[in-house]
């Protein structure tokens, strides 16, 4: 049995190495004692196999439902191990540290890929692991040799590690929640990333959450959802009292509404439209300082205090729409979901306590999971204290109150109602035009209404809310929309979308020479090129860049080229020294030139230069072992010319064989 397990070596590059995607740990294991057996390392597979389940399922458990465990996972289902790396391994100990460290990120909202086991020879593993964060790296990787020593090692070194195999799943998980809970990517912006990855577009991560997918003219840039567009757009639709006024212009109907700059205003406000209203700051979201269904004098002043804590700016106060919620998405003017929230609520009769009615409600229901949805709780009892109520106080006949807002969070079982189909067709045009009102793609819509069913003049149909960057979580969790994030990436980046073409060349002087050639070649027809030489001079559309990078913000060689938003062709000589040192850019580059390649097959560096080429290997004059050497690894990829002129021409007919077509 292992006596013991330790990370001998990691290196963090910024860079691409071993067709990892994105940046890449080097990372080398050393282990001491007898191999592990087969029981054990399925111990130590389901173990984190279970680690990963209970991940996917941690928002499930921080919305408060009892029951998180048994419900479906909120994240895209990989399987484990074999989803987690490039290829098969035929040592299970390195795939499945390989896999687990991968896993343990993608767990924790970092849309990592896919690791590759480098070797295992003797007692040692090498492994290129993608990583998002590196303090996030180091924690998992803290979380996998705890895993790994509670189930592989002997007794007399689990005793030396203080580790034991009993409590291994509970230290995992609160190490899980604890380490790598922190800072990931809010949910939708996680399943943004995975769409590209699908797809292997390059992503970028930028600060506060944002992140970069694609590159040069073709990037774009995404906020959870919301991609990014037009800022006079972003500013309208930051300000709920503009969304308002937008609406009415447009002929769309929202609740009766007032601005309130006072205590007094708003007292006086609420008394002229009629209780009871809804008070809200015109300068925030996610609900922030908004409280719903209010019905007494006290409960406003109450109300207006919560809200000027969030916001100093005037605030608006509403007529409170009667009806079931209901979130819309439009997307490209076309509604591509629609589902409605029905309340968690009771209804008072004028003689039985809020705790009796309660109890009424759960009696009734069919099921437990329906009935856990009238549990009392925080978030019950907070929403009760909103609206001036206690439980033993006699609810008015007629009063409805609230117990659970489910909007915003991932909602409790059962409460999801897919309405797509049942859509009035006169409420899905308002919806449409509502959104062309405000000059958006995408927009997440809140309506309220008794019935969509019915025409909204009919129903009383209102438009509460319009929002640019709409929470998909809860429309996802109806099994009709689970793809909905592909609906809305696909309206960015629609299917066949090409990214842009990036050659590689070897680094060498031909390269550099060949590069020029293209430069006066191309420049001619009007497309935008960015070049970086073996000497690390970078030119866009013909002019040289001066640059500077420090330590603290290291990129991969020709990351600057390819971050140019102006930028429709890459050409990109790397020295050998150069992505050895830093990784590649990307790991998916349309076309590769070899001029003069011996120097990397000396050195042992060709295979792993060829395998980042997904397209046409041109070999510019290469000898007959050269020619063997690449045609066994690429086959019928590979075009062998002779010449300089030659090799401009096959270039240029590489990229026209390959249909690549400038994005825009």
């Amino acid at each position: 049995m292992l006596k013991s397990i330790e990370v001998v070596g990691i290196e963090l590059l910024p860079g691409s190495r071993h067709g990892v995607d994105g940046p890449t740990a080097l990372i080398q294991f050393s282990w001491q004692g007898e191999a592990p057996g087969p029981g054990q390392l399925q111990e130590l597979g389901e173990l984190l196999a279970k680690g990963l389940q209970f991940q996917e399922r941690l928002d499930w458990k921080y919305s408060g439902n009892p029951n998180w465990r048994e419900l479906p996972s909120t994240m895209p289902v990989r399987s484990f191990p074999g989803d987690f790396l490039t290829g098969p391994s035929d040592d299970p100990l390195s795939a499945l540290l390989a896999a687990g460290l991968t896993a343990l990120q993608w767990g924790s909202l970092l849309p990592v890929a896919a690791a590759r086991v480098l070797g295992h020879e003797g007692q040692g593993i090498q492994l290129a692991v993608p990583y998002w964060l590196p303090q996030k790296l180091e924690a998992a990787l803290q979380i996998l040799l705890a895993v790994s020593k509670s189930t592989l090692l002997s007794t007399p070194a689990k005793e030396a590690a203080q580790v034991s195999t009993a409590d291994a799943l509970n230290t995992m998980e609160a190490a899980l929640e604890g380490a790598l809970g922190k800072e990931a990517l809010e949910l939708d912006g996680f399943y943004m990333a995975w769409q590209a990855r699908k797809r292997g577009l390059p992503i970028v991560r930028m600060d506060f959450g944002v992140l970069e997918i694609g590159h040069g003219k073709g990037r774009r840039r995404f906020l959870g959802s919301l991609q990014g567009g037009d800022a006079v757009v972003a500013v309208q639709a930051s300000n709920k009292l503009v969304i308002k006024r937008q609406m009415l212009r447009a002929g769309v109907p929202v609740p009766t509404y007032g601005v309130v700059a006072d205590e007094q205003q708003a007292l006086a406000a609420a008394q002229a439209m009629g209780w009871p209203v809804v008070l809200k700051p015109i300068d925030q979201s996610l609900s922030l300082g908004v409280t719903a269904n209010i019905w007494r004098a006290a409960d406003l002043l109450r109300a207006y205090r919560k809200a000027r804590k969030v916001s100093q700016n005037p605030l608006l106060l509403e007529r409170h729409a009667l009806g079931h919620d209901h979130r819309l998405l439009v997307v490209d003017g076309q509604v591509v979901a629609a589902v409605g929230f029905p309340y968690v609520e009771v209804k008072g009769n004028g003689f039985q306590t809020l705790t009796e009615l309660i109890e009424l409600a759960k009696n009734s229901c069919s099921d437990g999971h329906t009935a856990a949805n009238y549990r009392s709780d925080k978030e019950s009892q907070r929403l009760i204290d909103e609206q001036g109520l206690a439980l033993d106080d006699v609810v008015e006949s007629g009063r409805v109150v609230q117990l659970r807002r489910l909007r915003n969070a991932p909602p409790l079982t059962g409460s999801i109602v897919d309405v797509l189909d049942t859509l009035h067709p006169d409420l899905e045009r308002l919806a449409v035009r509502a959104t062309a009102a405000m000059g958006m793609a995408l927009a997440g819509l809140d309506v309220i209404s008794p019935d969509v069913s019915q025409p909204p003049l009919a129903s009383g149909a209102m438009l509460l809310e319009l929002n640019p960057r709409p929470f998909l979580n809860t429309i996802r969790a109806s099994p009709r929309f689970r793809d909905i994030d592909q609906r809305v990436f696909e309206a960015t980046f629609p299917p066949g979308h090409n990214s842009m073409p990036i050659v590689l060349m070897d680094g060498s002087a031909g390269g550099d020479r060949l590069i020029t050639e293209l430069e006066n070649d191309l420049r001619d027809k009007g497309q935008v090129l960015g070049c970086w030489t073996s000497q690390g001079a970078v030119r866009i559309g013909g002019e040289e860049m001066v640059w500077t990078v420090g330590e603290e913000s290291r990129e991969a060689p020709g990351q600057l080229v390819l971050g140019d938003g102006r930028v429709e062709l890459a050409l990109l000589n790397l020295t050998s020294a150069s992505w050895l040192k830093d990784g590649h850019p990307c790991s998916n580059y349309s076309l590769g030139v070899l001029m003069e390649a011996e120097q990397l097959l000396e050195q042992g560096q060709l295979a792993e230069w060829l395998d980042t080429i997904k397209g046409p290997v041109l070999v510019v004059s290469g000898t007959a072992a050269l020619l063997e050497v690449v045609s066994n690894q690429v086959g019928d990829r590979m075009v062998a010319v002779e010449g300089q002129e030659a090799a401009l021409e096959a270039v240029k007919a590489g990229l026209r064989e390959l249909a690549i077509q400038a994005p825009t």
